[in-house]
C-alpha cells in the first residue's frame, strides 16, 4: 500500500460567518475520525511483519532442534550398540532414551508390556 502525505480537509469558518453550522461541524468531526483511523492499517500491517518475522525465526529454531535431537539418538544408538558398555551401563543408557523420547517413562512401558503379555 502506497503511503502519501495526509492533507486536512476540516471546513474553515468563513469570514461572514462567526459559527460553523452543525453540518459542517459534523463533516469536520468525521474527517479528524478518518484521519485517526487512516494509520490503522498501516499498524497492522507493521504488526503482521513483525509476527511472519516471528513466525520464520520460530520455525526455524524448531527445525535446528529436531535435527539436533535426531543427531542425539543417533549418536547414543551409536553408542548404544558399540563396544565398551557394561550391561548395567546399557540399561541405564536405554533408560535414559526412552524416558527422552517416550510418552511415558521407561519403567511405566515395561510394566505395560509385562501386563499385556500377561494378559494375552
Amino acid at each position: 500500500m502506497a503511503q502519501g502525505h495526509a492533507v486536512s480537509l476540516l471546513i474553515a469558518l468563513p469570514p461572514e460567518q462567526t459559527q460553523l453550522s452543525k453540518a459542517q461541524k459534523t463533516v469536520n468531526t468525521l474527517v479528524q475520525k478518518i484521519e485517526k483511523r487512516r494509520s490503522e492499517p498501516l499498524r497492522w500491517q507493521s504488526a503482521v511483519a513483525q509476527i511472519q518475522k516471528n513466525t520464520a525465526r520460530f520455525c526455524s529454531s524448531g527445525k535446528i532442534y529436531r535435527a539436533a535431537q535426531a543427531d542425539l539418538v543417533h549418536a547414543l544408538d551409536a553408542v548404544f550398540v558399540g563396544a565398551g558398555l557394561t550391561k548395567p551401563e546399557r540399561a541405564m543408557l536405554k533408560k535414559v532414551i526412552c524416558n527422552r523420547h517416550s510418552p511415558v517413562d521407561y519403567d511405566t512401558g515395561e510394566v505395560r508390556t509385562a501386563s499385556y503379555l500377561r494378559d494375552a
